[in-house]
């Protein structure tokens, strides 16, 4: 598997790390990061193929990037390595990315880890207190806060806390634009409780050495 170029041979990644947030996203790309077939992307969570086009305001994030040509310039780093990837958890639950992909490189390569929604969303809720973004202190007057954000189009939506967490819709919006042999969905639970198996297939899922074990 090489990587992946465009018409006009401009580098692409040849796979992602779709979602979810709070779901050990980072650990796994740290992880495939180490393996020397792997070109990670410096930048982790860039967002391109949810973002694109948008004005600066729209990014929540000073390292996001919405620009083709920048996106392209976290690849210039890429040498020998089989598989390029990078991780933006934004891609999940953007309606938008599923169709960005699927025309800039349709043959990549997707994976995704899921964790339990409810341990997501209080895992959220609290990172939103830690930011200082969500003014309600009790997680059981936040969720019901949040019903009613679902409402107001002026809302955080990392404040939306029902919208978090159901991830069939958003699955079925690659599964109906890819074919499955290039989606693979994982469970946080394996991650945090065989993660050397969980990376290992993951590695020959990019049909990269599998043998190889990380720190």
């Amino acid at each position: 598997m090489k990587f992946t170029q465009n018409k006009n041979c401009v580098l692409f990644p040849n796979f992602l790390i779709i979602g979810s947030a709070k779901a050990g996203t980072t650990s796994l790309y740290y992880y495939l990061n180490q393996h020397p077939e792997i070109y990670m992307s410096p930048v982790k969570e860039p967002g391109f193929f949810a973002l694109e086009g948008q004005p600066s305001t729209a990014k929540t994030r000073s390292y996001q990037i919405a620009n083709l040509v920048e996106y392209q310039g976290l690849f210039r780093g890429v040498k020998e390595e089989k598989a390029i990837g990078e991780a933006s958890v934004k891609y999940l639950f953007d309606p938008h990315a599923p169709h960005r992909i699927k025309h800039y490189i349709p043959q990549a390569k997707l994976i995704a880890v899921l964790r339990h929604p409810v341990d997501k969303i209080y895992s959220k809720f609290l990172h939103n207190i830690r930011d200082r973004v969500e003014p309600i202190q009790d997680f059981a007057l936040a969720w019901e806060a949040g019903k009613q954000r679902l409402q107001d189009p002026n809302s955080l939506r990392r404040l939306q806390y029902p919208r978090i967490g159901f991830y069939y819709a958003k699955l079925q919006q690659y599964f109906d634009l890819f074919p499955t042999r290039q989606i693979r969905v994982y469970l946080y639970d394996d991650l945090q409780e065989n993660s050397l198996e969980m990376i290992q297939d993951i590695f020959s899922f990019l049909e990269v050495d599998s043998s190889f074990v990380p720190d």
